[in-house]
C-alpha cells in the first residue's frame, strides 16, 4: 500500500502512534509534502491502524 501511495506522488510519514488501551492501537499519518494532509487509523494490532490509515489516504487521494 505505500508503494501505491508513492507511486501516486506520496511520501507518507508517520506522526504518532498511541497504544492507551491494551489492544487498541492508533495512529496518524500525512502526506511529507503536505503536513495538513493527515489521516488517522486504528485497529487491534500496529499492523492492522496502519492498514486502515493507508487504505484511508488511498481513498482520500482517490476521490481528490
Amino acid at each position: 500500500m505505500t508503494n501505491l501511495l508513492a507511486d501516486l506522488g506520496m511520501k507518507i510519514e508517520i506522526s504518532s502512534w498511541r497504544n492507551i488501551v491494551p489492544n487498541v492501537w492508533s495512529l496518524h499519518i500525512r502526506d511529507a509534502a503536505s503536513p495538513m494532509c493527515f489521516t488517522n487509523g486504528k485497529g487491534a494490532t500496529k499492523e492492522s491502524a496502519l492498514c486502515s490509515a493507508l487504505g484511508e489516504r488511498s481513498e482520500e487521494h482517490t476521490s481528490e
